[in-house]
Formats: structure tokens, C-alpha cells, sequence
């Protein structure tokens, strides 16, 4: 894993000088957080911790970090070449699909990790709400990403939408079949597939 890590990081170098410097900027400030996240940077009496230890933080920062990365970064970079121009509040609905979605696709992870994260005194919503809260929480979000695309550019109901929300039912349907027994390989294979 940490050579994987060092041959992207050298790879990536040289792409990072070719994109704008707003993408630049956006770039060291995810950089920062992810490695805020798990740094242990604060002390607390005599009890080191990084940000994901905070109650509540380590969802929203994983969810913020994907989001921003996968969203804001591209349109940035294709706005700065011309290539398109998506207005304010179709910038702002596709950042809360994408939120709302990463959310709904991280928690089940968290569910999984539910009784490690709960011995070590990590405060994530399995751990404070429970399993089937924790569930009916992820289907709450992906009902709400579902909103999100009938709004999206006033399309209303056309073929994206339908195969957008068909995608949605069927990570809802994964995510309620899924349970903290089932195999780690069920999680990065059926969930992150999507």
C-alpha cells in the first residue's frame, strides 16, 4: 500500500503544475484535511488525536473530501478551459447529490466497523443512533439524492433521471441487504462498484 502510494503521489506531481491555480488551491486544502484527518495533530490533556476522532467529523470529512474532489475540482478545471459553463445553482444541486450520495455510501462502512469503532471511542452515527437507524439514515439520504436529480438543470423526468434513480434504488437495496457479518469484500466490491 505505501508503495502504491509513493508511485501516485510521483505520478501525480507533474499533473498537478498543469491545472489552474484555483484547482491548485482547492487541491492542498482536501490534501490538508485528509491528512488532518487521521494525524493525530491535537492534544487533548495528555490523549493525542487527529479530526476523524472529533464526534460526528469523520463521516462529514470523507463525504467533503470526495465531494469536492469529484465535483468542484472538475468543474473548476473545465470551466478554466472552456470547455463548459454550469451556472451557480447547478453547481450547488450537484454538490448535494454527490454529498448526499458519498454519505449514504459511507455510513454502511461505518456500520461495519460499528463495534471497533464503538471500543475505541469513535463517535460515528451507527454508534450513536444504532444499526437499523444507521440504515433507514442511508435510505433517508439516497431519497434525498433522488430529489436532487429531478431538480438538476429543470430536466425533470428523462432518461437519466430514471437510470440515476434506478442506480439509487438498487445502492438502497444493496445497503439494506447489507449487515455488519456479511464479508469485507461485499463492501468495496457491490457498494463502491457503484
Amino acid at each position: 500500500m505505501v508503495t502504491v502510494t509513493i508511485i501516485c503521489i510521483l505520478s501525480l506531481i507533474p499533473l498537478f503544475f498543469l491545472i489552474s491555480i484555483e484547482s491548485r488551491l482547492l487541491l492542498i486544502f482536501l490534501a490538508l484535511i485528509s491528512f488532518a484527518y487521521s494525524l493525530p495533530l491535537f492534544t487533548l490533556g495528555d490523549q493525542k488525536f487527529g479530526l476523524r476522532n472529533i464526534p460526528g467529523l469523520k463521516q462529514f470529512l470523507i463525504t467533503l473530501v470526495w465531494t469536492l474532489s469529484t465535483v468542484l475540482l472538475p468543474i473548476m478545471e473545465a470551466q478554466n478551459l472552456n470547455f463548459t459553463n454550469i451556472n451557480l445553482r447547478d453547481t450547488m444541486i450537484l454538490l448535494a447529490k454527490r454529498f448526499l450520495l458519498i454519505a449514504a455510501l459511507t455510513v454502511p462502512f461505518d456500520i461495519r466497523d460499528l463495534f471497533e469503532d464503538r471500543e475505541s471511542g469513535l463517535k460515528t452515527i451507527p454508534v450513536a443512533v444504532g444499526e437499523k437507524r444507521a440504515y433507514l439514515f442511508c435510505q433517508i439520504l439516497l431519497g434525498g439524492y433522488i430529489v436532487l436529480l429531478f431538480l438538476f438543470r429543470n430536466n425533470g423526468f428523462n432518461k437519466d433521471f430514471f437510470a440515476l434513480t434506478l442506480t439509487a434504488i438498487l445502492t438502497g437495496w444493496l445497503i439494506f441487504k447489507s449487515k455488519w457479518k456479511s464479508k469485507p469484500y461485499f463492501y468495496f466490491f457491490t457498494l463502491m462498484a457503484y
